[in-house]
């Protein structure tokens, strides 16, 4: 698989988790086209960034066990009235460690692929339905891909809170998740083998345990057929399990991004509900 398809696979998984919220009667699928622009590190601990603006397809579709909208493609397992079971993914993206000082003869990291279940609690929701809380509770399976060539890479789980509130026509998403990793996940970005290990580069084994903290910010709005929104999301590495490896430059690093949808379909068919929001 060429790079450049590789980064914009995982752009636009990154981008689609700007989330739309909405609370109407809608249409069943809405089919779009449009831009977007992200920033994000090479990898967590990175001193180095992505800087990215890419073309991007945009699909919302809400069928009952089936979902695809700015929080990803979801299919549901389990739907209640305060909690649901689906699966959902994420995405990396690829690094040439020719471009990342401090990988620089490494081998390249590869698109990461994560799939996997994701337990979601509806804990609190206003009367008017504007504001809720829920507990996302994601385990992700994590595959690399070189090529055809996939490798499972190992286990991520990432609990935390998702604060959804609608302001003057904009909708806010505030989130907080907790990552953590195995040993494999953890040692894919923070091993140095002893063939890689220089003077400033010593061998590092990672362990397994808690990756970092993750703060997101994100607005979307509907203007019509056009959809805006953007995000900003700050990583803290401040206590990680392997924030001594020599992979590490950094104890926080920043990632945003933006996007702007065009609509130019939707079936004439309507679904009575949004399906994020519960009861």
């Amino acid at each position: 698989m060429p790079k450049f398809i590789q980064f914009y696979i995982a752009a636009f998984v990154i981008l689609v988790g700007i989330r739309p919220v909405f609370a109407e009667e809608l249409p069943l699928y809405e089919l779009g086209l449009g831009i977007g622009g992200l920033i994000t590190p090479h990898y967590l601990g990175a001193a180095q960034d992505h800087h990215l603006l890419v073309p991007i397809p945009y699909i919302i579709y809400r069928g009952k066990w089936l979902r695809a909208d700015g929080s990803g493609i979801k299919t549901f397992l389990v739907d209640k009235k305060r909690f649901d079971l689906n699966i959902s993914f994420h995405a990396s993206l690829p690094v040439n460690s020719s471009d990342d000082k401090a990988r620089h003869g490494m081998p390249d990291l590869d698109l990461m692929l994560e799939i996997g279940p994701t337990l979601r609690y509806t804990a609190w929701r206003s009367h008017d339905g504007d504001k809720r809380l829920r507990l996302d509770l994601p385990v992700r399976v994590a595959i690399s891909a070189a090529g055809l060539n996939l490798d499972y890479q190992g286990l991520t789980a990432s609990p935390g809170f998702i604060y959804f509130s609608k302001i003057k026509n904009w909708n806010w998403t505030a989130s907080y998740a907790a990552i953590f990793g195995n040993r494999r996940y953890h040692g894919y970005f923070y091993d140095v083998d002893p063939a890689f290990a220089t003077a400033q580069r010593p061998q590092y084994r990672a362990r397994a345990g808690y990756t970092a903290s993750r703060f997101t910010l994100s607005a979307t709005r509907r203007y019509g057929n056009w959809l805006v929104g953007g995000f900003v999301r700050y990583y803290s590495l401040l206590g990680a399990a392997n924030e001594a490896s020599p992979l590490v430059k950094k104890d926080g690093n920043l990632s945003a991004g933006f996007m702007l949808v065009w609509f130019f379909k939707q079936s004439k068919t309507t679904v009575s509900r949004d399906p994020e929001a519960r009861f």
